[in-house]
């Protein structure tokens, strides 16, 4: 049997999506590998499309953003690894390219690798319940979630839902939400719910509980059939919740004033205070600092390289001149006509990035690649093959479309 290059690329990015999700911390760099390689082999992809002036968004933030921020970061620090760790994110970007031309089911493979960690968030707090293991003890489990910088896990009162088994792509699960509703997997939905809550971040937990919510009153809405005795089941459910609302109201001041939660707040507060300062110098707050730079954290009160407060920090590392095209990159989503789930579910993570670091990294760029490859299927165009009819030719070795447009 013949292997495709198609087939090469596509176990390539699923092996790049499987690290960015389970194992974003990547102390060996395996998700680089993944990234590279698929880079190499699509290389004749790259050049063609530049010579057809396509992609050109893709190939601006793809390429010369990072390269950009890069370089003005090392002529900031003179930090040359700092810069180049701290820029590459943004180079994950070109394989949008790659996924559209190959026509590889990236939202399939992303879908599938979320579901696997919503299931694994609900199991091992199941196991920790019943004895089986120790989300607090040390265990095998427990040490490797640690060792490969998968996220953390524990139990505490201080804990905003008691459990806190939060791996760092959790936040992705906001976008798995919508896509359960879209597909009318119900359960799953509830299934990736739980799992929010049970990540134990307060964002996610409310931002989880809006999307779920509204993609429930949707599907209910949509569909026509028993309408009055959905009409009474509704009218039950909302009379329900507002004997609910003082409950409501308790749980969340609850969850607000945990130890936990104080103790974040307060940091936060004091990051804010020293973002302030930091900005009011203008060449800062125009240039930025430099990836690898530190300023004086009031919140923790010490010098840091690093905050949560993801987008002021990112602000200071790169300054305006820089940060506001990558806002205009984040944005844009938001005038394509996607699904309104969708729009809330990203609406939803680019919330929780306020107080995250959710904005910049691989885990990110995981969601941004997938709604970038939702924009060209906006526009009737190639996604996966099946926009286009008419010919296709392999030259060196790679797929080349040359097809009439059919929308």
């Amino acid at each position: 049997m013949k292997i495709r290059k198609a087939d090469i690329m596509g176990a390539l990015i699923f092996g790049f999506l499987f690290i960015c999700i389970f194992f974003p911390g990547d102390p060996y760099n395996v998700k680089l590998v993944f990234f590279f390689l698929a880079c190499i082999l699509g290389i004749r992809i790259f050049i063609f499309q530049m010579r057809k002036g396509r992609y050109g968004y893709v190939l601006i933030m793809g390429i010369f953003y990072p390269i950009a921020i890069a370089s003005c970061s090392f002529i900031l620090t003179g930090g040359a690894s700092e810069a180049i760790s701290g820029a590459y994110p943004a180079a994950l970007l070109l394989l949008v390219i790659l996924v559209r031309e190959y026509g590889i089911p990236y939202e399939k493979y992303m879908m599938l690798l979320l579901q696997v960690m919503a299931a694994a968030t609900i199991m091992i707090v199941v196991l920790d319940f019943i004895g089986l293991i120790s989300v607090n003890g040390s265990s095998f489990l427990r040490d490797s979630f640690y060792r490969y910088g998968m996220g953390l896990m524990g139990k505490s009162p201080a804990y905003a839902a008691y459990y806190k088994v939060f791996f760092k792509a959790s936040p992705l699960l906001l976008v798995l939400l919508p896509y359960c509703f879209e597909k009318n997997k119900f359960f799953m939905a509830g299934v990736t719910f739980v799992a929010l809550v049970f990540s134990g971040t307060r964002a996610n937990i409310f931002v989880a509980a809006i999307i779920f919510l509204f993609g429930c009153f949707n599907a209910w809405s949509e569909n026509k059939d028993y309408y009055k005795w959905k009409l009474s089941f509704g009218i039950l459910i909302l009379a329900g919740l507002a004997g609910c609302l003082p409950f409501i109201f308790e749980l969340v001041l609850k969850m607000m004033s945990t130890a936990g939660a104080v103790s974040s707040d307060a940091v936060r507060a004091g990051q804010y205070a020293s973002f302030m300062f930091v900005f009011s110098d203008s060449i800062k707050l125009i240039c930025g600092m430099g990836f690898g730079s530190e300023f004086y954290d009031m919140g923790r009160m010490a010098y840091s390289a690093a905050s949560e407060i993801s987008y002021f920090d990112l602000l200071r590392k790169i300054g305006l001149i820089w940060f506001v095209p990558f806002l205009f990159f984040i944005i844009r989503p938001f005038f394509w006509k996607i699904g309104i789930h969708l729009k809330a579910a990203y609406m939803g993570y680019l919330l929780a990035a306020t107080t995250n670091p959710l904005l910049y990294s691989s885990t990110a760029y995981v969601l941004y690649i997938y709604l970038y490859t939702h924009e060209r299927k906006q526009k009737g165009q190639i996604l996966d093959g099946q926009y286009f009819k008419g010919k296709r030719s392999c030259q060196g070795g790679d797929w080349i479309y040359s097809r009439k447009h059919t929308g």
